[in-house]
């Protein structure tokens, strides 16, 4: 695209989330490899922007205890709650 970024689908049916990585570990894994985070998780009240979070807090974590040399950006593109 015109940005020079890539995009990469997690699909949660094939990664380590099936078979129980948490999302602590699973949005840590993700941050070794990107720059930006986006999420979009709008399926069910009280949940999207719970997730994103929570995804939030672990990179927050993740980067204030030295495991992630950069904390990425998250971004919302679109939750239960907003739509920007």
């Amino acid at each position: 695209n015109l940005l020079g970024l890539a995009q990469q689908d997690l699909d949660e049916g094939k990664s380590q989330i099936a078979h129980g990585e948490t999302v602590r570990e699973t949005a840590n894994m993700i941050s070794f490899c990107a720059d930006v985070i986006g999420i979009r998780d709008d399926m069910y009240l009280g949940a999207g922007n719970a997730y994103m979070r929570e995804v939030g807090d672990a990179l927050d974590d993740g980067f204030q205890q030295g495991v992630l040399p950069q904390r990425p950006a998250l971004i919302n593109l679109q939750c239960d709650i907003d739509h920007p």
